[in-house]
């Protein structure tokens, strides 16, 4: 928890001096860092022959069956950021307006559309990659793995890598983990204040979120500050309160996907609205996907909570 305390305060800090260059850089760094020490890691693992029969056997006839209700528990946390938010879909258009005052270059809807394709596609790529770590590493070894401090589950999940791989695993997976948290951190700690911020201007009718002004800077900056010290409080209270990192991840997680419909929703919305030129709205195809999503997520948000809550669907 110490070290997550940290990671936040030196994130907040390189964004607050650093602004978005500092975030641009560092992000676009720790990502490939990321993306090579996990290819590295799983590669070091297929060939190894770290694959147990038992693990090949699960996956045609798993102990447990995920079509069940009272399953959903693990499933929605497990979905809640596979391969990442949903709202993530307006950070890139929130960031191009401040990549093109840097660059001093505005890019067109081709390249727009891209710069995202890219980055989801290698965000879904890593997300992956980490899957199938898991599934190699952490298969049979039980709850205990997710029990106790954030430390404690680090030095459990680096000793599972060295018994899979080798004692030189750890320089491997030490910066591959410290990267997606710092990543993580600096990402988030930007996107959901400046979505915050964007949000607000358009609701008062004042701007779009474009940080044009000194006000709209100001008051990203001021969201930005709120969102630090909230983190930092719910650390601290995480902390004081001993509760493990099970508890912590799957409550984010959870959260995550049980607003996933209400993010969804209102993307489509702004895509399709008049804020949006008609030329680059969606379409047939698109505007039917979105929905087949909308309901996937909200069905099964549903499903959660009245097996959570309400019993409906046990025993």
């Amino acid at each position: 928890m110490d070290l997550s305390i940290g990671i936040l305060i030196v994130s907040g800090m390189i964004l607050i001096l650093g602004k978005y260059k500092a975030l641009d850089r560092i992000s676009k760094f720790l990502v490939s860092l990321l993306t090579f020490l996990t290819l590295f890691a799983v590669l070091s693992l297929l060939f190894k022959g770290s694959i147990n029969e038992s693990l090949n056997m699960s996956f045609f006839e798993p102990e447990t069956s995920p079509w069940k209700l009272t399953n959903l528990a693990f499933l929605i946390p497990l979905m809640g950021w596979m391969p990442c938010p949903v709202e993530l879909c307006v950070w890139p258009s929130l960031w191009m307006f401040s990549r093109a005052k840097d660059s001093n270059y505005k890019p067109n809807i081709g390249e727009a559309e891209f710069d995202f394709n890219l980055g989801y596609v290698i965000t879904v790529v890593t997300a992956i990659f980490f899957l199938t770590l898991g599934a190699i590493t952490m298969y049979g070894t039980g709850d205990g793995m997710l029990s106790g401090s954030g430390v404690s589950f680090a030095q459990k999940l680096i000793l599972l890598y060295t018994k899979s791989i080798g004692s030189w695993a750890k320089w491997i997976i030490i910066p591959a983990a410290f990267a997606a948290m710092f990543s993580t951190t600096i990402t988030c700690l930007d996107a959901y204040p400046r979505s915050i911020s964007a949000i607000q201007g358009l609701l008062r009718g004042t701007d779009f979120g474009h940080m044009d002004s000194k006000s709209e800077r100001n008051r990203f900056q001021l969201w930005m500050i709120v969102h630090i010290f909230a983190s930092l409080i719910a650390l601290l209270i995480a902390r004081s309160g001993g509760i493990g990192v099970k508890d912590f991840v799957f409550a984010a997680m959870t959260g995550s996907f049980l607003t996933a419909p209400l993010f969804a929703w209102m993307a489509m919305d702004t895509i399709n609205s008049k804020l949006v030129p008609i030329e680059n709205r969606y379409g047939f195809f698109l505007k039917t996907i979105c929905w087949i999503g909308l309901i996937f997520l909200t069905l099964f948000s549903l499903l959660f909570i009245a097996n959570s809550f309400f019993g409906i669907g046990i025993g």
